[in-house]
Parts: structure tokens; sequence; C-alpha cells
């Protein structure tokens, strides 16, 4: 008898167990656009509201105020969900290690350099390689790149060069204490990169655990309201109802040609500004030799720079008209390089 009673206690755990997990898969993306498009949809659609509330209180007093207030609480969470503070400030840390130590590469490579040159011109030495194709100009490019990938990349191929020839090397003064000092940089690199995964997984995961409070913000608020202002202006003002159409919105987002706003901006080296009157969602060109990074809106606090490689086009993503850019180069000497910006188009 207890044993009939210890298996239908563990049938009916098993049966809660089964149940939640078959409530999480069943939590299904309710909404049509992009995750990451639902914050400017939103945003889009509580201006126009804000804009039209006489109307839609005079349709439901359920839109006042209030409404509008709770809305943008929803939006805020939904926005601190996608770029949450902690993740945000930990990657931001982060960057600024990985950037640091690619920097502190650069002694180690000059050195080594000056040893390739020295071995080459040493009569009876034979290299594997030329000195131009060890692989120090690439490590060097990676690194004014800010390009991790390039950076692992070109590493590989210079470590391998260093290992071919290091009895070479060694006889012209370079250390096992320098080789390993430079490694240990790379090293780091490759493990805060792994870390940056990391932290964009852990982001990924809770924005899957409260995809509901996504859902809700879409149904509750955003689609609730476009469908009552479709209702609204669909005969006394036709033209009006497209601020309300969620498809319009999305179109608007990922079609809209922005107009000029910023053109052949110089930044001098290590310099950041915030750009304003900036098109959400428009096209920019670093016409620059150099890479810039940026970020949406001037939180310095919050925000977290992304590479824009020199000759490159992106797509600028605009907190209240606002862009933050930095020009990441400095040479090696010191020196200032200028940036310059091209057009939005």
């Amino acid at each position: 008898m207890k044993k009939r009673k210890s298996a239908v206690r563990e049938a009916r755990g098993f049966a809660r167990k089964t149940k939640t997990i078959i409530l999480l898969i069943l939590i299904k993306r309710l909404f049509t656009c992009r995750i990451e498009e639902i914050p400017t949809i939103a945003r889009f659609i509580i201006d126009s509201l804000t804009a039209d509330l006489a109307d839609f209180a005079a349709f439901s007093p359920d839109f006042n105020a209030e409404y509008i207030e709770h809305f943008e609480d929803k939006r805020t969470e939904i926005v601190n969900l996608l770029m949450p503070k902690s993740i945000t400030k930990a990657k931001k840390k982060i960057t600024k290690r990985m950037l640091k130590n690619m920097r502190d590469m650069r002694p180690f490579l000059s050195k080594l350099q000056s040893y390739v040159r020295m071995a080459f011109n040493t009569a009876g030495t034979v290299l594997t390689v030329e000195p131009s194709d060890f692989g120090i100009r690439e490590l060097r490019k990676a690194i004014s790149n800010s390009d991790v990938e390039e950076v692992d990349l070109a590493f590989r191929i210079l470590r391998k060069n260093i290992t071919d020839n290091y009895g070479a090397l060694v006889a012209k003064g370079y250390s096992d204490a320098q080789r390993n000092d430079f490694y240990a940089l790379y090293d780091s690199i490759m493990a805060d990169n792994a870390l940056q995964n990391t932290k964009d997984r852990e982001r990924e995961e809770q924005v899957e655990a409260n995809m509901e409070k996504f859902n809700k913000l879409w149904t509750d608020f955003m689609f609730n309201t476009c469908d009552v202002g479709k209702s609204i202006y669909q005969i006394s003002h036709p033209a009006h109802v497209q601020e309300y159409t969620i498809t319009t919105l999305i179109n608007r987002i990922r079609n809209e040609r922005a107009r000029p706003r910023f053109h052949d901006v110089i930044f001098d080296a290590d310099e950041t500004r915030v750009l304003k009157n900036i098109v959400d969602q428009s096209q920019a060109t670093n016409t620059g030799e150099t890479n810039l990074e940026w970020f949406a809106g001037d939180n310095a606090a919050e925000g977290v720079f992304q590479l824009w490689a020199a000759g490159t086009t992106i797509t600028i993503t605009a907190i209240n008209g606002k862009v933050t850019v930095h020009n990441k180069s400095i040479d090696e000497e010191g020196k200032c390089k200028v940036k310059a910006i091209g057009s939005v188009v």
C-alpha cells in the first residue's frame, strides 16, 4: 500500500514537472516583427498616442495619461531585458580589457620584428618564411581593427612561424620570457572573447525566459492601441491610419530612406562625440582609413561599443536621435589620426 502511494506521489510530481515544461514550451512569440524592433515600434506608437490622446480618450476612458505611463513602463522593462544593465556593464568591462591586451601586444611585435630581421640578415641562417610573410604586419592590422577573429587568425600564423624559426630568433636574443608573456596576452584575449559570448548567451536566455513580457507589451499595449487607432481614424482620417498599422511601422524601420543628418564629421584620435538628430535605422559610412566604434544613445554607463570598420557601411540605431561615436585608433607614436564619417544615405 505504501509503495502504491509512493508511486502515485512520484507520478503526480512527474505530471507537475511535465506540465511546467509544456507551459514553458508553449510560450510562443506573438509579435510579428524582430524582437529587437519592438522598442522602436513601441516608441512610434507611444508618440502617436500621446499626440492623439484627446481622440483616444473620447473613444474610451481606458486611454489616459496613466495608460501611456504604463505603456512607457512596459517598454522600458523590455529595453532592460534586451540590454540588461548587469550584462551590458560586464561586456563593457570585458571589451576594455580585450582592447588593452591587444594594444599591449604592440611592443612585443616591435621587438620580434627586429629579431626576425636580424636573423634573416645573418649569414648561414635560413628562415622558413620571408620577414614580410612572418605574420607581424597582419597581426598589427588586426589589432588596429580591434577585430578578435582577425587577431586570432593572425596570431596563429605568427605563432607557427615563431615556433618554426625559434632557434634562429633565440640566437639573436629572443627569449622564452618574451614569447611566454606575448602568448599570455593572446590567451587572455581569447578567454575574454569566450566570456563575451557567454554574456551574449545569458542575454538571449534571459530574453527567452521573459518572452511573456514581450508578448504582453505587444498584445496589451501595442496591438491594442493600433487596433483602436485604426477604428478611430479609418473614416475620419484614413491617412492617419498608417500611424497605427503595424506592418507600416515595421517597414518604416527597415526600409525608410533617411534624410541626410550628418556629413564628413572629423574625429581626432581617441575622441568620443555624441551625434544628434540621427535618423534611427539609417545607413552611414565610415570613409576614413582607421576604425570607429559606436553605440546607440548617449549613456556612457550603459552603452557597449560596436566596431565600425574603416570603409564599411552600417545601419545606425539611434536612441532619441543620438549616437555615440569614438575614434579608437592611435598609432604607435601616439600621433592623432583623423576619421571622417560619410553622409547618411
